[in-house]
């Protein structure tokens, strides 16, 4: 069902996917930045880099490289309804960091590789 829903509003196929920087512990949840903007500055007008000084690593001073942030686990079952869940759930695929787009055909023969 999701796949027809998003083949007719994405016809080129390419869903996009948008990213945020979350943190459980503090209930931090802000846009992630420098991701692709999909509809123009309207949708993420501001970032978690509006609201917080670029990141360093405690030890080393480093900055942040924001490329190398693990990508969540989302899951779609009894215990968790992740928003999105559903797709790596069904299909054991998730994007890479800051991926814009997934091609919806690709995404769907991954899902008859697995099951």
């Amino acid at each position: 069902m999701w796949a027809e829903r998003a083949n007719k509003r994405y016809p080129t196929g390419l869903v996009p996917i948008n990213w945020f920087v979350s943190r459980e512990q503090s209930g931090k949840f802000e846009a992630f930045p420098f991701q692709h903007d999909h509809v123009g500055r309207g949708a993420f007008g501001e970032d978690f880099l509006t609201f917080y000084h670029w990141p360093v690593n405690a030890n080393t001073k480093e900055p942040l490289n924001w490329l190398e942030l693990p990508v969540a686990d989302k899951l779609w079952n009894e215990d968790r309804a992740d928003k999105g869940g559903f797709i790596q759930q069904a299909t054991r695929w998730k994007p890479s960091i800051s991926q814009p787009y997934v091609y919806l055909p690709s995404l769907m023969r991954t899902r008859r590789e697995v099951y």
